[in-house]
Formats: C-alpha cells, structure tokens, sequence
C-alpha cells in the first residue's frame, strides 16, 4: 500500500504513449522512487466508430494492482492481478495488451453489436 512517505520522495510523474496502430494506443504513466514503480496507469484506447474507447486499464490505484475491463452496455468490471509488486504488474500490464489488444478489441466490437449503436455513442 502506498504511504505517505514514498509519495514525498516519488520522482516526477512520467507519461507518454505508446502506439500499436493508428487507431490503438495505450497511455502510460508512471511514477517511480529510484528503480521500483509506486504509482501506474496503462490504458488501452481504441478508435471504434469515430470515438476513442476505453478498453481496459490496469493500475494501482486503491493501493493494489488491478485491471479495469471497460463494457459498452454495463459498468466496468475490476479485478486484482496476479501479483503484488508493482513492477511486475506494469511491466505485466504492458506486456498483457499488446499480446491481446486485438483479441480485447474485437470482444468490445461484439458487444457493441449485441447492445446496438443506440446505446453506445
């Protein structure tokens, strides 16, 4: 869990984006204290329709690693990771989307189509 400590001495905040096509990104930020990450986010978007979307996003937000797993038709849906150490969840996270990112697209795309445009845009 994050303390109050490590957040004075945490390094400057580090974003940036990483592109896999022209319509996927995944956002990044990072805050690190030296070598060990205290604080991330990487999201992946996705241009569907004309709109970017929220596809997933892990973190660690709530003092534990976690994935959002982002629906058009209900809310969110989060669990926690398979590890604690916040390095390994953001390299783990990273490494997580672009192996499936055309798989989680995809699986958005089908649930679009079963809630229909009306409900979505």
């Amino acid at each position: 869990m994050l303390n109050l400590l490590s957040l004075i001495y945490a390094g400057p905040s580090r974003v940036y984006t990483v592109i896999l096509t022209d319509v996927d990104h995944i956002k990044v930020r990072q805050v690190k204290n030296g070598s060990k990450i205290i604080e991330f986010s990487v999201q992946y978007n996705s241009l569907i329709r004309g709109k970017w979307r929220k596809i997933t996003r892990y973190d660690n937000a709530h003092g534990y690693p976690h994935r959002h797993v982002y629906y058009p038709n209900k809310p969110e849906y989060k669990h926690s990771m398979n590890t604690l150490d916040t390095n390994e969840a953001f390299t783990e996270a990273q490494i997580g989307i672009k192996k499936n990112f055309i798989r989680m697209k995809e699986t958005y795309i089908i649930l679009m189509r079963n809630v229909g445009e009306a409900n979505h845009e």
